[in-house]
């Protein structure tokens, strides 16, 4: 399914993929996992080691997204900062083999100063006009009140990336009426990522399946990224759940020990046994 994401004015599809190294299998995993991404045709997120999926990448027509941009929080300048902005993107680029990045989403933690963002802008427009970035976006990776503070006077992002699960809603809740008024495209990152070290898995109690549930809701409201490692979570990624977007009976099933019993007991990866008895402990 693709809708038109924001003022890209392009429709997008609703799931994004971002690639991560899997934890086993070295060059021959990763061939997999790009080849199976690819064939989606979901957009990739390649912040994750541009240089492990620009070559396994190569003639793929998937748009490509990339965040970056944390360093300005450092810089002296206004220059300063366009210059440490210019050099992630020269990097990113030169990584991919690519000419040109689909979205890149400008990241901020906290609070900066004003010449910072204008020095970041300055670059970011400049790398737009001269072909090398399609589209700009913003991503809000620390207290949304940061966020909120520079984007309510600068209307340069197309796009709001922000963290959004059952256990932190408070980002959501704060920027995402602005987003709407501004006609911007939503796309919300770590749904699965509650706190635990669990990575992608389907979550069996019975026959509930928590994982397709969570990107569920998030889809309802614009695009979801989710992060993937084999072909298997890329299959589930793309997997619709059943339509039971309701926070508070997935924030409840996630607090429920019992949930976790199939999978601590029975997942055959080590890493998922032992997140998932963290899960447990921690619910109790």
């Amino acid at each position: 399914m693709s809708t038109v994401f924001g003022r890209t004015n392009e429709p997008w599809p609703a799931t994004w993929l971002g690639l991560m190294a899997p934890h086993d299998g070295g060059e021959a995993a990763r061939g997999r996992l790009a080849e199976a991404a690819v064939a989606t045709g979901a957009p990739l997120d390649v912040t994750q080691g541009p240089s492990l999926w620009g070559p396994l990448l190569r003639g793929a027509e998937n748009r490509t997204v990339a965040f970056g941009g944390r360093g300005i929080e450092a810089a002296r300048d206004d220059s300063h900062a366009a210059d440490l902005v210019s050099a992630d993107l020269i990097g990113l680029l030169s990584s991919l083999g690519r000419p040109v990045l689909d979205l890149f989403f400008l990241r901020v933690r906290r609070a900066i100063e004003e010449y910072q963002l204008n020095g970041a802008l300055m670059a970011l427009e400049s790398a737009r006009e001269e072909g090398l970035v399609r589209h700009v976006g913003l991503s809000c990776e620390g207290p949304p009140l940061a966020a909120l503070g520079l984007w309510q006077f600068h209307d340069a992002f197309v796009a709001l990336a922000l963290p959004r699960n059952p256990l932190r809603q408070e980002a959501f809740a704060t920027l995402a009426p602005l987003a709407q008024q501004r006609r911007v495209g939503l796309v919300s990152f770590g749904a699965l990522d509650w706190g635990v070290g669990l990575p992608f898995t389907v979550l069996e109690d019975g026959s509930e399946r928590l994982v397709p549930d969570a990107l569920e809701a998030n889809r309802s409201d614009g695009c979801v990224l989710v992060g993937v490692r084999t072909p298997a979570e890329v299959e589930a990624a793309l997997a619709q759940g059943r339509g039971d977007t309701d926070w508070s009976g997935l924030a409840l099933r996630y607090r429920d020990p019992a949930s976790w019993a199939h999978v601590a007991q029975n997942d055959p990866r080590v890493w998922v046994r032992q997140a998932a008895r963290r899960a447990a402990g921690a619910a109790k």
